[in-house]
């Protein structure tokens, strides 16, 4: 069986409701942003535990000193040396889930651009402004154009939004700025959002991203489609647009994000020794 990320209780909004990431966008979130919280030091720092969390503490911090993307292979030889680096690193602002694959997990830690995976592969930390499973699963399942519509009937709204999609869509590649529509802007009658749900669906990966107000993120079954939803400290929807993107950016980790973890973590170091 897969290993999975223990819980790190560090007070209230600091992990994610599951529900968060399983709920389709315009329901309101159910926990507020959360808090950086520092780590808690080893008591003990000459275990043999202990001395492997420094380790791979240390092997991290090696890799913030090359260019990204970097991953470290996890494969701790005791449950308290795993326990220990994941207390040090904390839980951050983004986290991935995929439908009907419990096994995944991608969740960012206190070092903004610093992950903890695990998937199929096994489990690792990464360097990256998101790791490349969650835009390579979101796209592996996902069809290259949108399905057909015969009958638009009174949803006028939807086929002025997959109109301008399409075609946004035909002339996009990765790697290109992304596009996004809004759709809090665009015309919508009652019939224009279960019509635009008929014809995007809802994609295996969902993100939640509580940085600079809380963003949902859902991929669609048109490849490089997703829905975001933006929303307010109170949970409700305030934006929602459709966005062409690898990753939307509400998820990614900025250049300048990733240069801070190297002090962050020196500082978190510097704790536990």
């Amino acid at each position: 069986m897969q290993p999975t990320i223990p819980p790190i209780l560090l007070g209230p909004g600091s992990q994610a409701d599951e529900a968060d990431l399983a709920t389709p966008i315009g329901t309101p979130m159910s926990a507020p942003m959360q808090t950086y919280v520092p780590p808690v030091s080893i008591d003990s720092p000459g275990g043999v535990a202990e001395q492997e969390a420094l380790r791979c503490l240390d092997g991290l911090r090696a890799l913030l000193e090359r260019p990204v993307p970097q991953r470290l292979v996890l494969d701790f030889s005791s449950s308290g040396a795993r326990a220990l680096v994941a207390e040090a690193l904390g839980r951050g602002e983004v986290e991935v889930a995929c439908a009907h694959r419990p096994e995944f997990s991608v969740r960012e830690t206190r070092l903004t651009g610093v992950w903890w995976v695990v998937d199929e592969r096994g489990e690792r930390l990464e360097v990256a402004s998101i790791p490349a499973c969650v835009s390579r699963i979101a796209a592996a399942v996902a069809a290259e154009r949108l399905r057909e519509v015969d009958d638009w009937g009174a949803a006028l709204g939807a086929r002025a939004v997959c109109t301008e999609l399409s075609a946004a869509h035909d002339g996009w590649c990765p790697g290109d700025v992304p596009r996004v529509i809004n759709l809090s802007l665009s015309p919508r009658g009652p019939a224009d959002p279960p019509m635009l749900e008929q014809v995007l669906g809802r994609g295996p990966v969902a993100i939640l991203s509580r940085g600079y107000g809380s963003c949902r993120i859902e991929s669609t079954r048109l490849r490089h489609c997703w829905w975001v939803g933006h929303f307010n400290p109170e949970g409700r929807v305030v934006l929602e647009t459709l966005e062409l993107a690898e990753v939307p950016s509400a998820a990614l980790a900025t250049a300048e994000d990733i240069a801070d973890a190297a002090p962050r973590l020196d500082e978190i170091l510097a704790a536990l020794r």
